[in-house]
């Protein structure tokens, strides 16, 4: 998953799709993942171990500015 200022942009092979950041339900994270609830049963976990560890802590910021941000 990608990530810029105003949007996230999941990927999968042969397809990607922009998600703005208000229409997540929450945004939390765990030890292991982020998660981005898009409705109350419904989240997308990405691994952090996809990202570099500074990616990690740079993503963990950046989230932790964003109003649905739940940690």
């Amino acid at each position: 998953m990608d990530f810029d200022e105003d949007k996230a942009v999941p990927r999968k092979p042969g397809s990607a799709s922009e998600v703005a950041w208000p229409r997540f339900l929450k945004l939390a994270e765990t030890p292991e993942f982020y998660l981005f609830y898009v409705t109350t049963r419904t989240l997308v976990p990405v691994p952090k171990r996809a990202y570099k560890p500074v990616q990690v802590a740079e993503v963990s910021a950046f989230l932790s500015t964003l109003p649905n941000y739940a940690g």
